[in-house]
């Protein structure tokens, strides 16, 4: 599944802003709610269908570090898929080496620039995982789509763990909110 998205403009009426739909609230399981407030490492509930929000304000600009969110991990914890930003690089990435059978380099990125987080120091990431399919997005401004194919034998779908890391030093403060998602297991 590729997620409907929202395109709409800035305030400048010039810069795209690409979103997922505003009716994606209508698909969340709204009892599997849960919100954390400045984690730095959390594991976040079993299984493969999920949305994830992470909203980071920013107090001053790290130089260096990430915000990860380690998902599909295997039973054993030898596979899994980092979803994340990068503040070195001001990118948003996938990082595909550890998700699978065989060993990869596979790492998918895109910068933004430091001034599009919008409003100012404000980082807001949204992850949406339908099983193996990965929608990424970083304030309305890039989108990265990913497709992972964990090993089975290694944990069905609703077995897979997940985990939100945050490798930044106290400069960014994060609220993280994760539903699991309807009629999905």
């Amino acid at each position: 599944m590729e997620l409907p998205r929202d395109v709409t403009l800035s305030a400048d009426q010039l810069s795209p802003r690409i979103n997922p739909i505003p009716e994606l609230h209508t698909l969340h399981n709204e009892s599997s709610h849960q919100t954390w407030t400045n984690p730095v490492s959390i594991s976040l509930p079993s299984g493969s269908f999920f949305h994830i929000s992470t909203v980071c304000h920013i107090t001053l600009p790290p130089i260096e570090g990430r915000i990860i969110l380690r998902i599909l991990g295997s039973l054993d914890g030898s596979q899994y898929t980092d979803i994340g930003f990068d503040f070195y690089t001001m990118s948003l990435f996938s990082n595909l080496g550890k998700c699978c059978n065989a060993s990869n380099s596979i790492m998918q990125t895109t910068s933004i620039f430091s001034q599009q987080l919008d409003p100012p120091n404000l980082l807001n990431m949204t992850v949406l995982v339908d099983g193996q399919m990965i929608e990424s997005f970083v304030n309305g401004m890039v989108v990265l789509t990913t497709l992972a194919h964990p090993d089975p034998n290694l944990g069905l779908p609703p077995e897979r763990k997940n985990w939100f890391i945050n490798s930044v030093d106290s400069t960014v403060n994060c609220q993280v909110d994760y539903w699991q998602m309807l009629g999905l297991v």
